[in-house]
């Protein structure tokens, strides 16, 4: 158990006073420091591939946030693409994006997930699943999640569950993520169409 002797209580208290009179000079640097899209800069873009998406050559991996606040704060600072992943938190990533996402209008953000790989029926629930969270009809881009083999991009229920969630339009894109084998991985991609 922890104790304040006068000391500590003093020293605590003169620290959290001067931090409370630095706080508003540093926000005031923090936010001049900040890119917006309304002024002092253009933000790079890149397309991705044949799709016609433009992106900002910087996402937000959203896979570790938790608090909605950092989500609104980097939309206003100009993120457009929030990347996000069925299991992630459990779900609650996809849900807390959902709860941000639903005051913002459809094509002002890009937003991509990623399903574990399944079987069709059981890959398209999940993608369901996902869609009800983030309370969204469909997803700019849909990757199935984590493949290590080129069997796996090319197994053929793969790439029926990607040709029917592109067609039922819950995916505008389709394609695969990988943390291993990767040059095996895009090849198989490729090949795949």
């Amino acid at each position: 158990m922890h104790t304040m002797d006068r000391r500590n209580f003093i020293k605590s208290s003169v620290m959290g006073a001067s931090l409370s009179l630095l706080s508003s000079p540093l926000t005031a640097i923090a936010r001049q420091a900040r890119p917006s899209l309304g002024g002092r800069g253009k933000i790079i873009t890149r397309r991705l591939g044949k799709t016609g998406i433009e992106l900002p050559v910087v996402s937000m991996g959203v896979m570790r946030a938790d608090n909605p606040a950092l989500v609104r704060a980097a939309l206003e600072s100009g993120m457009r693409h929030l990347d996000t992943a069925h299991g992630y938190q459990k779900g609650n990533n996809e849900s807390m994006l959902g709860d941000v996402l639903k005051d913002h209008p459809r094509d002002s953000f890009v937003i991509s997930t990623k399903v574990p790989p399944d079987a069709k029926d059981a890959f398209l629930a999940s993608l369901d699943l996902s869609l009800k969270r983030l309370q969204m009809e469909y997803v700019d881009i849909l990757y199935v999640h984590g493949l290590t083999s080129g069997d796996d991009v090319l197994s053929p229920s793969t790439l029926e569950a990607l040709t029917a969630a592109r067609e039922n339009g819950k995916a505008r894109h389709v394609g695969v993520s990988t943390h291993r084998n990767e040059p095996e991985v895009i090849r198989a991609a490729v090949r795949s169409g």
